[in-house]
Parts: structure tokens; C-alpha cells; sequence
């Protein structure tokens, strides 16, 4: 059967349907709003705490939280910065320690080893070397390997040692050009000694030489001369002169000695009497003292050479010395 909606009952129904739909939504939509009401009420409450807190917070975070960051941020910057303040101390004394030891060490060589080396340089031009004593195996030295020292400590950090860096590159200066100097000395020695020698064993071969033809001289005025023996002879003369030698000269092995005492007055009476010219064994007798005299020159020559070079060395190192005293 089908209601008529027009009908008074299909309206009762229809109203009551309407009234009980209301109250289910109303019932609901109260529940939502009481569960709000409670979270609002809840985060109002905390509002109220957080704020009504007799804590001071800086941003959120209570002041014994930042505090405790703070401390410890601290304390580790503070290691960082001690750390580092002790590697520079530690670091500054070792600069210190390098430039006192330079210090000292250029020091000593202002105060003795150059002067001593000055004074070694000038006893072995003005006393060691001569004619007669030759030349020593090795040149002046006082201390070896000072200078190379002294070079091994051209470092970066005794750089930083020095404030004033233009009394370093003048220390280091110095050093290097004594050095240098130090080489060409132990090279120019080596160079003379060698030179020395070979004119010394010439010279010793023409002197030997020279002895024999005198013998050979008076050994013909013996058999060629019959008044040979008179007074101021060529014969006596030559015989006088070999005596002298074989008696004093060739025990002292003076060179200069037999020079100024034996060759040169011989070679002066022969050609005083022309025998240098005249007679037979007496113009090799002149000629061999010729080349005996050219060697004995070139000895001399070297001799003086050897002494102004080495008074050059002394002006150098004295002049080197000075400079090392002015910085």
C-alpha cells in the first residue's frame, strides 16, 4: 500500500524523521567540540606555565642550558688557544736558541779564527815561504769545515729569527765570500806547490850539473895549465869555490846561499877573464849557469808572487773581517 505524501500521517512521519536526524548531529557535533575545548584549554594552561615560570630562558633555552653551552664552548676555545700559544713560545724559544748558537758562532769567528787566520796568512808569506825552505804541503788553516758550518745554518727559520732581515743576508754574505775565498786559497796553494816543485827538481838537476863541469874545469887546468897553481888561477879560483861548497854550503842545502856565495861569483870570474868565451870547458860552464840562473829567477819570481797574493788573501779577510764587526 502507498501513503499519500499529502497525507497526515506520511507528514507525522516525515517530521519525526527530521527532529531525530537533528539531535543525532547536534550530539555529534558536541562531542567534537568538547574534545577541542579540552586540547585549547590544555595548551592554554601550558601557555600560562611557561609564562607565569619564574625561569629565564634566551630563546627557548633556560639560562643553565646556555650557560653549560657557553662554558664549554669556552674552555674548548681556550684549549685551542693555549695550545697554539705554546707551539709559538715553544717555536720562538727554538728561534731563539738557533740565533744565539749563530750568534756565538760568528762571534768566534770575529773574535779568533779569523784573526788567527790573518796572522796565520801573514807568518806564512812573511816567514814560512822563502827560496830556502820551499812551501808547505797545505795552506793556512785554522779550523776546518767553520765556514761550511756556519752555511748549513742558512735556514727559514733562522731567517725568522732575525728581525732586522738585512743583518742576516750581510752575516750570510760575509760567510759565503770567506768561504769562497777559503777554496780559491786551498786551489791557488795547490797550483804554486806544484809549480814549486817542478822549478825546485830542474833547478836541482842544473845544479848538479853545473857542480860536475866545475870539477871537469879544474880537472883541465890540471893537465892543461902548467902554472895552474899560481895565485888568483882559474884553477885556485875554481878550486876555492868547491871547497867553500863541499865544507859549509851542501850540509845547509841553502839555495841562496849557494847562489850568492858559489854560481854568481863564478860566473862573474869567468866572464871578468872571458873564460866564457875562451876557454873550452868554460863556456859550458857559462851556459850551463845561464840555465841555471833562469830557473833560480823563476823560483824568486814565484816566491814574491806567492807573498803579494797572499797579502791580497789578508786585505780580503781582514776587509771581509770588518764588515762582520759594522753589523
Amino acid at each position: 500500500m502507498q501513503i499519500d505524501k499529502n497525507s497526515n500521517i506520511y507528514q507525522t512521519i516525515l517530521k519525526d524523521t527530521i527532529l531525530i536526524n537533528q539531535k543525532d548531529s547536534l550530539n555529534i557535533n558536541s562531542v567534537e567540540l568538547s574534545q577541542l575545548s579540552t586540547s585549547v584549554l590544555k595548551i592554554e594552561r601550558e601557555l600560562n606555565n611557561h609564562l607565569n615560570s619564574k625561569k629565564e630562558t634566551f630563546f627557548g633555552a633556560t639560562l643553565d642550558t646556555v650557560f653549560t653551552v657557553t662554558v664549554t664552548i669556552f674552555i674548548f676555545l681556550l684549549g685551542i688557544i693555549i695550545e697554539r700559544l705554546i707551539k709559538k713560545t715553544r717555536e720562538k724559544s727554538e728561534l731563539k736558541e738557533l740565533k744565539t748558537y749563530f750568534i756565538e758562532q760568528i762571534e768566534d769567528c770575529k773574535r779568533n779564527i779569523l784573526p788567527q787566520l790573518i796572522a796565520a796568512y801573514k807568518d806564512f808569506y812573511q816567514n814560512i815561504i822563502s827560496i830556502d825552505k820551499g812551501y808547505p804541503t797545505n795552506s793556512p788553516k785554522i779550523l776546518s769545515n767553520n765556514y761550511n758550518r756556519l752555511l748549513n745554518l742558512e735556514t727559514t727559520q733562522l731567517f725568522k729569527s732575525f728581525k732586522n732581515k738585512v743583518h742576516y743576508h750581510k752575516y750570510f754574505s760575509e760567510i759565503d765570500f770567506l768561504d769562497n775565498l777559503n777554496k780559491e786559497i786551498e786551489k791557488y796553494h795547490s797550483i804554486i806547490l806544484k809549480r814549486n816543485e817542478n822549478l825546485r827538481n830542474e833547478i836541482s838537476e842544473l845544479d848538479s850539473e853545473y857542480l860536475k863541469l866545475l870539477y871537469k874545469f879544474i880537472e883541465y887546468e890540471f893537465v892543461k895549465t902548467p902554472n895552474y897553481k899560481e895565485e888568483f888561477s882559474p884553477y885556485n879560483v875554481i878550486s876555492y869555490y868547491l871547497e867553500l861548497f863541499n865544507t859549509e854550503i851542501a850540509k845547509e842545502n841553502k839555495l841562496t846561499r849557494f847562489y850568492t856565495e858559489i854560481f854568481d861569483p863564478i860566473q862573474k870570474y869567468l866572464v871578468a877573464k872571458q873564460l866564457n868565451i875562451s876557454h873550452p870547458i868554460g863556456i859550458k860552464v857559462y851556459d850551463k849557469g845561464r840555465e841555471f840562473n833562469n830557473k833560480y829567477r823563476k823560483l824568486r819570481i814565484l816566491v814574491v808572487e806567492t807573498r803579494v797574493q797572499y797579502r791580497y788573501f789578508v786585505l780580503n779577510t781582514q776587509y771581509s773581517l770588518d764588515k762582520l764587526n759594522d753589523i
